[in-house]
């Protein structure tokens, strides 16, 4: 029965439509995510058959050296017979991958393995794909042409049973669990928050069975929540993907060897690993709550218990056992590979954990054990009474409130351990790129690697000879043996001539690194990429062929711009940020789906632990979006957080206060209070990456896109590429008109909010409506009909980086889109907001 209650609870407060809701949007995401990157399957199935590809061919001149040596005898004629058979199985793979044949590719792996089975047998093992990776290998495809299964239906799935498993795995993990937990880290603590613990109490209920129906009812949400996802993905995949096997094969690792086992269980036992943690952290979390009793205070403990365990777990290897309870986080993981936990009985550990916590909530309820102090009854206005105007009183009433809820120093503090962290982190990644890039340069004093070229190519050469002075006529067989040497040869020599020079300059680039002689630092830098871009005049006759292709394909601006960039670096002398890349990154590069831009992105982004560059990935990386959900959920809640068991509009409307006051303070002291914790968060980044590392350079450029309107007037002063035009701007001018607009994006975001709010009852529904506004006025500005008038929106200046370097202004050819439209705008709608609000407020007899 009070289990009933509390999922009837649960139901009112609308979160499981809310769970719904969000259900439906991941599943969506992910399927369209699949959809869209569906030639990713082609570009793994090519790197995968390409390094086959050159074994075969390595695995051809080993026989004809061989040959050479004694002769075709029986023993080789059946190696090189079987070589053959290898390398038209390879030919076959490469034009079924090409044509998008994936049923066929499975069985020609079949007998592309089982050649190399029988290669082995000849003295000539195949490359490094040898024992237990074979094995592996031959038995995955074996199971797939047993059950007629196609290739490549595990790489971004859209089958029903690949893709009920791919979406367990990507949401059923830590991003589910720490999503439940915001949704019902308060069904504790609201009941010491709205004192429903005393009604409790009263009836004919023991603690232990209050406690109980909290987890029962996480438990049953989590149960709710894993059979939602399953039927929403299977059902998605069903209408608009293909049907799957649930027979499909998984490759589970044991200590020496592997297992196969179907797809199905493999789901199974996502689900049993996924109930288990929860139950766990459900547990910590009824534990915590018990003990802080404030829902703010209970999440940012929570949250630092899990990071602390989850880091600690991660880089201990003491600590990487079944008997630490965060090491069963790894879901994923231990499908994979269940010897981690030495198999899935020892999961009784974990469900052991999760009783002592339960017993010691129990213990501590009843004992009364609580860190929050009983505090005395408060009179809402200062000293009881009105001094001043209403206006005051009520600000000073709102901020007391808000200072009562203890949600502002946890916060505070919460902000400087991310801060800390994000530091530790870029630093950690700036100390490697710098090392990465030291050794690169010390590549040089390795030779083995020009020795190898120029064996290749005196082989070749030998081989070329041999057969020009052969007096007999040659075979077919030999006559493309020499077309192969002459390939080799006509295309090693330009390679072993680029790479001396590149040699050459690296020695110099090491030379000015040691002296930090940034000037001819990046002078060589320069040098190497106009020359690897197809400037011949550097080194006339040596050329490397760099051109775009259809993946990575870099435009002319990158080029431009980095060469700009560097040319700026030298003339100003500062000290390089790594990695220095061949073309940086910018809008106008070619990569055929958004996985290759991330993957480039991951690989080549520049990352510097300096006060101000700290502060510029701050905002670059999009991180300001995470504080900016933060505040607005934390702060803006508005009149929705304000009805139900505690509806504080009954009090405030008995008070001698009129209701346009009652409004501003409820926009006024969250809107200071925001813009304040943003403010010191922005000071605070500066602040530990200066205190870490140094404050860094504010002239140091950063690239600022010109609109084709800007470039096309006269006496344009800016540097002109294929598709476009550019200027650089300084760090510390982006950083802080970042943070201007950031400021009014977050006053604009908490209007809508708390306008939104005058007409539900309920906080979630009131976010999740301004979130789906938010959704709605960032995509109309993709509408050509509307770019014109893009600038006068607010919602465009919510992508606050592609604000300030003027990506948006370029993109939608509106040049009006600048910082300083933004400032206005945001403010004008914020006020716009806030006024029509007003009226509302004051008309509806509702309120």
């Amino acid at each position: 029965m009070l289990l009933r209650f509390e999922i009837l609870k649960s139901y009112r407060q609308r979160k499981l439509l809310v769970i719904f809701i969000l259900l439906l949007l991941a599943v969506g995401s992910l399927f369209y995510r699949n959809t869209m990157v569906q030639d990713e399957i082609s570009k793994k199935a090519t790197d995968e058959v390409l390094t086959h590809i050159d074994t075969g061919m390595v695995l051809r001149k080993d026989y004809e050296r061989k040959i050479e040596e004694v002769g075709m005898t029986p023993r080789v004629q059946e190696g090189y017979d079987n070589m053959k058979a290898m390398n038209t199985a390879i030919r076959e793979w490469e034009d079924a991958i090409h044509y998008k044949k994936w049923d066929a590719i499975p069985s020609i792996k079949k007998r592309f393995y089982e050649t190399i089975l029988q290669q082995n047998g000849y003295g000539y093992p195949y490359g490094d794909l040898q024992g237990v990776e074979l094995e592996k290998e031959v038995a995955l495809t074996n199971r797939l042409v047993e059950l007629q299964l196609p290739y490549g239906e595990e790489i971004f799935p859209l089958s029903t049973s690949n893709f009920m498993y791919s979406a367990n795995s990507s949401f059923l993990a830590l991003f589910g669990i720490l999503l439940l937990l915001v949704l019902f880290g308060d069904s504790v603590t609201s009941e010491y928050q709205q004192n429903t613990i005393r009604t409790l109490n009263t009836q004919p209920l023991t603690q232990l069975r209050i406690l109980s129906s909290k987890i029962e009812l996480l438990i049953t949400v989590s149960i709710i929540v894993w059979f939602g996802m399953a039927k929403i993905s299977f059902v998605t995949a069903f209408l608009f993907g293909m049907k799957g096997s649930f027979h499909y094969p998984i490759l589970t690792l044991t200590e020496e060897s592997f297992t196969i086992i179907p797809i199905y269980q493999a789901i199974i036992q996502h689900g049993i690993l996924f109930f288990v943690v929860s139950l766990f952290m459900y547990c910590l979390l009824l534990f915590v709550s018990v003990l802080m009793r404030k829902l703010f205070s209970t999440l940012v403990v929570l949250l630092l218990v899990m990071i602390t365990g989850l880091v600690t777990a991660a880089q201990f290897s003491i600590l990487q056992s079944k008997w630490n309870p965060f090491f069963y986080f790894q879901i994923e993981e231990i499908i994979e590979r269940p010897y981690m936990i030495g198999g899935f009985t020892s999961l009784w550990i974990l469900v052991a954990y999760s009783f002592l916590l339960f017993m010691l909530s129990w213990y501590f309820t009843r004992k009364n054990v609580s860190f929050a102090k009983e505090k005395p009854v408060i009179k809402p206005y200062a000293r009881g009474e009105i001094y001043g105007t209403d206006r005051r009183a009520n600000l000073i009433f709102e901020w007391r409130k808000l200072k009562r809820q203890n949600t502002i120093i946890p916060l505070l503090f919460m902000l400087t351990l991310f801060a800390g962290g994000g530091f530790l982190y870029f630093n950690h990644t700036k100390v490697l790129n710098e090392k990465f890039e030291v050794s690169r340069l010390n590549d040089y004093e390795i030779s083995s690697f020009f020795a190898l070229i120029e064996e290749d190519i005196k082989n070749s050469e030998q081989l070329v000879s041999f057969l020009v002075n052969k007096k007999d006529s040659l075979s077919d067989e030999e006559m493309l043996q020499m077309e192969i040497a002459k390939a080799t040869i006509r295309d090693q020599r330009p390679h072993l001539e680029a790479h001396k020079v590149e040699l050459k300059e690296k020695r110099k680039t090491k030379q000015a690194w040691d002296e930090e002689n940034w000037t001819n630092f990046y002078n060589e830098y320069i040098k190497n990429i106009k020359w690897k871009s197809g400037d011949t005049s550097l080194y006339p006759g040596i050329f490397i062929d760099n051109a775009p292709t259809e993946r990575g394909g870099y435009a002319n601006l990158s080029y431009k711009a980095t060469i700009s960039e560097m040319e700026l670096l030298s003339e100003r002398n500062l000290r390089p940020i790594f990695p220095l890349v061949f073309a940086n990154l910018t809008m106008y590069d070619r990569f055929p789906n958004p996985i290759d831009r991330l993957e480039f992105i991951k690989r080549e982004k520049k990352v510097d632990s300096s006060g101000l560059y700290y502060l510029y990935l701050f905002f670059s990386d999009n991180l300001y979006a995470i504080l900016m959900l933060l505040l607005v959920f934390l702060f803006s809640a508005g009149f929705a957080a304000e009805r139900g068991k505690k509806n504080t509009f009954s009090f405030l409307l008995t008070q001698p206060v009129k209701k346009g006051t009652i409004y501003f303070s409820k926009f006024a002291i969250p809107a200071g209070v925001t813009s304040a914790i943003t403010i010191f968060a922005v000071l605070l980044i500066v602040l530990i990456g200066t205190i870490g590392n140094r404050l860094g350079d504010w002239n140091y450029p950063i690239l600022f896109y010109d609109s084709e309107v800007v470039t096309a007037q006269e006496g344009y002063a800016g540097i002109m590429a294929q598709e476009g035009g550019f200027h650089f701007i300084d760090l510390g001018t982006y950083v802080t008109e970042a943070t201007y607009i950031l400021i009014g994006a977050l006053l604009f975001s908490m209007a809508l909010v708390i306008f939104i709010s005058l007409f539900f009852n309920h906080q979630a529904i009131a976010m999740m409506t301004g979130g789906i506004f938010v959704i709605l006025g960032v995509s109309l500005k993709g509408f050509d009909s509307f770019s014109s008038f893009a600038h006068l929106s607010p919602f465009t200046y919510l992508e606050v980086p592609k604000v300030t370097n003027g990506e948006l202004a370029t993109i939608l050819n509106n040049p009006l889109i600048s910082t300083t439209t933004g400032i206005v705008v945001l403010l004008t709608w914020t006020f716009l907001l806030y006024v029509v609000g007003l009226i509302i407020f004051k008309r509806k007899a509702w309120i």
